[in-house]
């Protein structure tokens, strides 16, 4: 994998702790933390790193919404080797896109300090900022089932009518069957444009 650009800043832990323990953002400008998530098998192991979003030159980025799920810390994933509890739904995701190759992603639940109130706020602010400066805004709706194969079925089908300047659904299953996933897969999307 290469290394990061010199823009990025490397989120650095604290004296290794057991425990990841985030480094503070610079709540004057518009500084976010990206996850840059190793393509390896095995446990899940990234690392988070800073940049600042108001610098025309930052790091394209994917930024991504997903169905949290229970929210009990169940698992870990390791975060420049300091161990992250994370929910069960949020590393199954992370799993997902690693084998999609994924490197840099903005996820809330990882790359915003939530036990750290005025961070948390101020991300919040920033957040129509941070989608819109993503490359690609990827929705994650879990494990596929009957009722999410027909929601992404409707969705492709508002988006092709969309494109050809109607809103109504069409009835062209043949380029939409291939987008949705099959029983048993993990249910993924893009951003509609």
């Amino acid at each position: 994998m290469a290394e990061p650009p010199a823009a990025l800043a490397p989120a650095q832990p604290d004296d290794k702790p057991s425990t990841y323990r985030y480094t503070s953002l610079d709540t004057s400008a518009r500084s976010i933390r990206l996850l840059r998530l190793n393509s390896n098998k095995g446990p899940v192991k990234c690392e988070l790193v800073t940049q600042q979003l108001e610098h025309g030159a930052f790091t394209p980025y994917e930024a991504v919404s997903y169905v949290w799920g229970p929210p009990d810390l169940c698992e870990t994933i390791s975060v420049s080797g300091v161990d992250m509890p994370v929910t069960a739904s949020l590393i199954r995701m992370l799993q997902d896109l690693r084998e999609r190759r994924h490197e840099y992603l903005w996820i809330d639940a990882i790359c915003i300090d939530q036990a750290n109130t005025a961070e948390r706020n101020h991300q919040v602010q920033q957040m129509g900022q941070i989608y819109r400066s993503a490359r690609r805004v990827i929705f994650y709706l879990g494990e596929s089932t009957f009722r999410i194969n027909v929601l992404m079925q409707s969705l492709w089908k508002l988006q092709m009518g969309s494109r050809r300047g109607s809103t109504r659904p069409t009835n062209n299953n043949h380029h939409e069957k291939r987008h949705v996933p099959n029983r048993g897969r993990k249910a993924s999307g893009r951003r509609f444009n």
